[in-house]
């Protein structure tokens, strides 16, 4: 019976983490994809005789929305690895458990053994 608890556990760990896999891929997919100003730039290539050409206002204008998307993308970045910290805090204790249900099973085993060889 308690091999047959530590197996659904299993199972059911298994599949969190599949189900942990799709979510956060589906996340990412599902994130919106804002476009900017270098998206367009970064269809051509911008040579230097280009940004020679292009006044100041515009020069701080693409620098302005690259910082921006860094700014973004790092924001992002840092809340999908909160993300993935916390739930790798859950399978952690997940695998404790089970590990815990384990040595419970093995002790059980062993002392319905020594019963049945004692009598």
């Amino acid at each position: 019976m308690i091999s047959r608890m530590i197996n659904g556990n299993r199972i059911h760990l298994s599949s969190i983490s599949s189900f942990i896999a799709k979510g956060l891929n589906t996340y990412i997919n599902k994130l919106p994809h804002l476009p900017h100003i270098s998206e367009g730039l970064m269809k051509r290539s911008l040579r230097r005789g280009d940004m020679r050409d292009m006044s100041l206002g515009q020069l701080q204008v693409i620098t302005n929305d690259l910082h921006s998307q860094i700014q973004s993308l790092n924001e992002e970045l840092v809340q999908l690895l909160l993300m993935r910290d916390e739930l790798h805090v859950e399978q952690d204790a997940m695998l404790v458990d089970i590990e815990d249900l384990t040595r419970h099973a093995q002790s059980l085993q062993r002392h319905m053994a020594e019963k049945t060889l004692s009598k």
